[in-house]
């Protein structure tokens, strides 16, 4: 038992944390979150910026990314059904391949809904 107490949960450890989530992405797990983080926090000081009224800056900070890492794929939001999957309207599809980046995006999303408190509202078209 090692001092524990037997009824007490379990905590998961890195590697299987890790070997759960790679399950849903098709690139490494650690590629996807990393982006999905500095997406995340580039929209989240953007928008703090904003909030003080210099627009211009917000848009300076929404405009810089690292290219050397991949190319800027935008605000965070969900993915369109044309980017994920080819035909499924009325019969079959097939999965698309999808880059880091592109799964990043809803991860990004997710962690301004969830963490920052922002609204979905103001992330959709």
């Amino acid at each position: 038992m090692n001092g524990e107490h037997p009824n007490s949960p379990t905590v998961p450890t890195t590697e299987t944390a890790n070997s759960e989530a790679e399950e849903h992405f098709q690139n490494p797990v650690s590629q996807v979150m990393f982006r999905a983080g500095l997406l995340a926090a580039r929209e989240s000081l953007a928008r703090f910026v904003e909030q003080g009224g210099d627009t211009a800056t917000a848009a300076s900070i929404r405009a810089n990314w690292w290219p050397a890492l991949c190319p800027d794929p935008g605000k965070p939001r969900r993915l369109k059904w044309d980017e994920v999957a080819n035909g499924g309207e009325e019969g079959l599809w097939t999965a698309k391949p999808l880059t880091a980046e592109q799964e990043a995006l809803p991860q990004a999303l997710i962690f301004l809904l969830q963490i920052c408190g922002h609204k979905l509202e103001e992330y959709e078209p």
